[in-house]
């Protein structure tokens, strides 16, 4: 008995598939996330993706079975084989389907439209089109693609195209389907009509590779997968999204968390590099899957550089994916995704990545210094998530959720002061206005607002001591500006020491009230170093002039604990490159001869000044 079940079960299997495997392609349907993972639900108001995957079937077929469709022992490089199929899966050429859903309950994203999939491997899609006249709410007909060129591909399933839709705001469970397109046609049963829709089907087709010209009939293709069922669901509680500025990568602990997220950085000038960084929490109860944000900025102040995930970064639990900016854009979107669990719970914010900003490179960007009638004041610069939708976990499972924003970014950015000319760069050009201009009392008439970098009412020495320290620094460096102390002014004055900082004098003229030790004297600078974030700290000069030294401190701010890095490292220096050195030594000895001595009148102390320079004409020098 056992021996003749045996001999009889092949027969059956074998009899199975000559039923079942007379089709020669299949089309499947596939629901994804935006990071492209399959999902059965949605929330309403959610993004996801559609996926038409399409797959040759030829291996699975037995020739025997249709020996009409196959070429008897054709010439391999024939590929024009009139219409007769060749056994071996050389991939699909052609395929268009109707999408039907139900219109009410979703909407096709024609903004984006629908978008290529990878395809076979080393062919290009040359057209990929939908047919949006025909098209209404519920049917997207004639949507598909054909490759050019004759690159052989291979039976493995591939994505053909994806289709980009938003669940609106009616829950429950929907289908979704894809068909020939013939069979969503409504031709009439006399031969005009069967030669229209013999016609149709040609041009909306779908054929294989080393098939000739020859269509496959709607039942040679295996559309049994090409029906799913999706539920849209009320969202879940959201995902809270923080974003925070900061010049030094915040450290975070072996899950890629923080306690407490860091303060916004005080500050910015316009040329600074910096990170904005992107914190979410996931709802009580669930931890984060993935998260998908947009975000707004000012894009003639910054550009992004780069996007920092944990490719970039182990300590970073999260991958980037589908990023999109452009040095032109005001707007920055990303989706971060985990494999980890136990990420963002309990009311602790995750980082998901950093955005590298630095300098806006257009031309005209930038902070204008606007000196018109008083000193120049601050812009404001912000990072606004205006977007986005994630997914979270409660138990193993995954569930859509909104996402909402804590709280968003902001901080000052002021002009740099020294690129008088705003070409981006600091240079003697800078230096020839303050020189032209020294001595002179600022005032409502002669707007010199913006050449007083210590704002103490007068173009004086000092201002032009520290143009000649920035000289050679621009915006496509990361060399940090040096500033006077008190900078970014708070109440237009220069009268206040920075917090902490300790100073010595020895014969220094001081410019407040402040007592110092009688040492060696100082002129705070910093030293050349190691950039290991997107930018050094602007350094500011204590208040007061001395006779000059090579001694210099460093205000940079420390590294980032855990091993984070910035992505780019380069050496910063304040060294200028005219020779600042020796001309600041002769212009501060200047400066303190004039106070000590009472001079009569600044000019008295700078012709002193160009005559140990040598120089007579401040033009030939620059």
């Amino acid at each position: 008995m056992s021996n003749s079940l045996r001999q009889l079960r092949p027969r059956f299997e074998t009899l199975e598939a000559r039923e079942v495997l007379t089709q020669f392609m299949a089309v499947s349907l596939v629901a994804t996330d935006l990071t492209g993972s399959e999902i059965t639900s949605v929330a309403v108001g959610q993004a996801f993706n559609l996926q038409i995957w399409v797959e040759d079937l030829r291996d699975m077929v037995d020739p025997s079975i249709t020996p009409e469709r196959y070429a008897g022992d054709p010439d391999p490089m024939d590929l024009d084989q009139s219409g007769l199929y060749q056994p071996d899966p050389n991939g699909v050429a052609i395929a268009y389907v109707d999408l039907l859903f139900d219109g009410s309950a979703f909407d096709f994203n024609a903004a984006l439209g629908p978008q290529t999939g990878p395809g076979s491997p080393a062919i290009v899609f040359s057209q990929f089109s939908y047919n949006a006249d025909k098209s209404t709410d519920g049917v997207i007909e004639e949507l598909g693609a054909f490759i050019a060129g004759n690159k052989a591909g291979n039976g493995d399933p591939r994505l053909w195209l994806t289709v980009p839709m938003v669940a609106e705001d009616t829950s429950g469970p929907y289908e979704f389907k894809v068909q020939h397109p013939v069979l969503n046609e409504d031709f009439p049963n006399t031969p005009e009509g069967i030669k229209a829709a013999l016609a149709f089907s040609g041009t909306n087709s779908s054929t294989l590779y080393r098939t000739g010209a020859t269509p496959l009939n709607p039942e040679e293709i295996n559309y049994s997968g090409a029906t799913i069922t999706l539920n849209v669901i009320e969202p879940s509680d959201s995902v809270e999204i923080d974003l925070r500025i900061v010049k030094t990568a915040t450290a975070v602990n072996g899950s890629g968390e923080v306690g407490m997220l860091p303060e916004n950085v005080a500050w910015l000038d316009e040329w600074d590099q910096f990170y904005v960084e992107i914190y979410a929490t996931a709802p009580e109860g669930a931890s984060l899957q993935s998260v998908s944000v947009t975000i707004d900025f000012t894009d003639a102040f910054h550009n992004v550089r780069e996007i920092i995930d944990a490719s970039d970064d182990a300590n970073i639990k999260f991958v980037a994916s589908q990023v999109s900016y452009a040095s032109t854009s005001n707007s920055v979107s990303a989706t971060f995704n985990t494999a980890l669990n136990n990420i963002g719970d309990n009311n602790t914010p995750a980082l998901l990545g950093r955005i590298y900003f630095g300098p806006d490179i257009n031309p005209g960007g930038g902070v204008d210094i606007d000196a018109s009638g008083d000193y120049a004041e601050a812009e404001t610069t912000g990072f606004v998530v205006t977007g986005g939708d994630a997914n979270v976990r409660y138990s193993g499972s995954a569930e859509p959720a909104a996402v909402t924003s804590g709280s968003s970014a902001a901080t000052d950015i002021w002009a740099v002061p020294y690129d008088l000319d705003d070409d981006g760069s600091i240079s003697l050009i800078d230096l020839t206005q303050v020189i032209r201009k020294i001595g002179s009392p600022v005032t409502t008439v002669n707007n010199l607002y913006d050449m007083d970098f210590n704002r103490n009412g007068s173009v004086d020495l000092v201002d032009i001591s520290l143009l000649i320290r920035n000289i050679g620094i621009s915006k496509t460096t990361l060399s940090p500006r040096l500033y006077y102390s008190g900078f970014p002014f708070e109440d237009d004055s220069a009268m206040a020491m920075i917090e902490g900082e300790s100073v010595g004098a020895s014969s220094a003229v001081l410019l407040e009230g402040e007592s110092v030790a009688s040492e060696s004297p100082t002129l705070s600078f910093e030293e050349s170093s190691k950039v290991s974030d997107p930018v050094a700290t602007p350094t500011s000069y204590p208040l007061l002039l001395s006779s000059p030294t090579t001694n210099s401190t460093s205000q940079s701010e420390s590294a980032p604990a855990g091993g984070a890095s910035s992505p780019k490292e380069s050496v910063a220096t304040n060294a200028p490159t005219t020779g600042g050195d020796v001309q600041t030594m002769l212009i501060l000895d200047a400066a303190e001869n004039m106070a000590s001595e009472d001079l009569a009148t600044d000019s008295e102390a700078v012709d002193e000044v160009f005559a140990d320079l040598e120089i007579e004409d401040l033009h030939l020098t620059m």
